[in-house]
């Protein structure tokens, strides 16, 4: 699509019918049985880079917070009329 830009929260750009296409394909090559512990898998290594990410997220914003106080004591006290 032209000038489609997909949302910030966005990954990868798939439609429902994309996805369906390939959860048929993945039925068919792996199976039922091989299928249910590869999703498993795969939503188990998904939840664990969400943690990662939000750990990473608040490590960051810790330290942002500590160099911005760092900062606002180096320039001391500030008059406010």
């Amino acid at each position: 699509m032209r000038g489609y830009s997909p949302r910030k929260d966005e990954i990868v750009d798939i439609s429902f019918v994309e996805f369906l296409v390939i959860g048929v394909i993945a039925f068919l090559v792996l199976g039922p049985e091989e299928l249910v512990k590869r999703a498993h898998q795969i939503g188990r290594a998904i939840g664990k880079a969400k943690t990662y990410g939000n750990n990473l997220k608040v490590l960051a914003e810790e330290e942002y917070l500590k160099e911005a106080e760092s900062e606002k004591s180096e320039l001391g006290p500030q008059k406010t009329d």
